[in-house]
């Protein structure tokens, strides 16, 4: 009996020693545990109190690098006011500059009315002495012509320089009314011919156009005119012999070409950018011509006024084409 209870004692002593020593070996595992996770958390801290020293020197760097930043910023705005306050002087200058540019431009122009008036009056004297002159003598008819014709050629001249003045000041006057093409076209082939005639030149003068389909446009009539009469003048003055030909065609978009169409010298290529500079004259190799180069001028500044654009064809010794293109028109 004692040995049996002896026994269980061994038993239950047995099973607390190994109790116990689960519970040594759970104690020295805990303890392992928390020795790694204090030497896990020193190393942490101490890559912390690294990244902290590091994050410090950079906050002192940017720190750094804004205050300079700042101080660049405050240079750049007073160089900034420094430059707006040139430009405003600049700007200033400019527009005195331009005022007064536009100002001499008015007195040019109202310097050529005045001109224009001195020199009619006395010249209109002249003429007029001279007619009384060859009326009474008819051996002097020949010579008042020639002066007549010398006369109006200089008045002319005047008129265009005047002309071209105030379009190159946009002092003109536009007043819109409505145009005939064909009657346009008629009247500028009815000069034409004339100015043949009188200049004895073998050329032939074609109209273009569809006697039963007219078109009417809404423009200023006498600037309108004017362009193609300079252009019609430039065509009988290059041109000694052969054709001329005029009339409009009706394009898509609603636009029309009106060309004037010669077998002139035509013009080198060479010289064509720049046919339209004031004083520009397209001579001949072996001739001069006549004229002081403001026509195609005239023209140029005439179709940008119209809202109208000019362009031209030529080749040397075949001729020269010119075509104004006009747009917004009414169709009758």
């Amino acid at each position: 009996m004692q040995i049996v209870n002896l026994e269980k004692v061994n038993q239950i002593q047995s099973k607390n020693l190994k109790t116990l020593q689960s519970r040594q070996i759970l104690l020295i595992f805990l303890l392992l545990i928390s020795v790694s996770f204090i030497f896990t958390l020193l190393i942490i801290r101490k890559k912390l109190k690294t990244k902290n020293s590091t994050i410090y020197q950079q906050n002192g760097t940017i720190k750094d690098q804004f205050d300079e930043i700042k101080l660049q910023n405050g240079a750049l705005d007073q160089y900034k006011n420094h430059l707006e306050e040139l430009v405003n002087e600049k700007t200033m200058a400019l527009k005195k500059a331009l005022e007064k540019v536009e100002l001499s431009d008015k007195l040019k122009t109202a310097f050529l009315q005045n001109l224009s008036h001195e020199i009619r009056t006395p010249m209109n004297a002249v003429l007029g002495f001279t007619n009384v002159l060859a009326m009474n003598d008819e051996n002097l008819l020949e010579e008042y012509n020639i002066i007549k014709q010398n006369f109006h050629q200089l008045l002319n001249l005047i008129d265009d320089i005047l002309l071209l003045s105030k379009l190159q000041t946009k002092q003109y006057n536009s007043t819109k009314s409505e145009i005939s093409l064909n009657g346009l076209m008629s009247e500028i082939k009815y000069f034409i011919e004339s100015e043949i005639s009188n200049q004895n030149k073998a050329i032939e003068v074609f109209l273009n156009l569809n006697p039963d389909h007219d078109i009417i446009i809404n423009t200023d009539k006498k600037l309108f005119y004017k362009l193609f009469y300079c252009l019609s003048d430039n065509a009988i003055k290059y041109t000694d012999q052969g054709r001329i030909e005029l009339g409009f065609e009706h394009q898509k978009n609603n636009v029309i070409n009106l060309y004037i169409k010669d077998s002139g010298i035509g013009i080198d290529k060479n010289e064509l950018p720049y046919i339209y500079d004031f004083f520009r004259k397209v001579e001949g190799k072996e001739r001069l011509f006549s004229g002081t180069g403001i026509g195609l001028a005239i023209v140029k500044k005439g179709c940008e006024l119209l809202d109208a654009k000019v362009s031209v064809k030529s080749e040397i010794n075949k001729g020269s084409e010119f075509i104004i293109a006009i747009e917004n028109l009414s169709l009758t």
